[in-house]
């Protein structure tokens, strides 16, 4: 299983903002830190409050794997 990373709008409709492979991808393409998207994924899992966005974990099949 590949995880993807997804930065998402923080409101009913959640609207993807970036994706990336890594947190570090993720951090590269949206221009913050690691540590900042590290944080806000540990704030998440503590449920505290979030206004700006949410980052959300997918897990996903590999292709290659599942043809076989």
């Amino acid at each position: 299983m590949e995880k993807l990373y997804f930065m998402v709008t923080n409101d009913e409709f959640e609207l993807p903002i970036a994706v990336g492979s890594s947190v570090k991808e993720l951090a590269r393409e949206t221009g913050r830190s690691e540590n900042s998207i590290r944080c806000k994924m540990r704030s998440q899992r503590l449920n505290k409050k979030s206004i700006s966005y949410k980052i959300e974990v997918v897990e996903v099949e590999d292709e290659s794997k599942r043809l076989n």
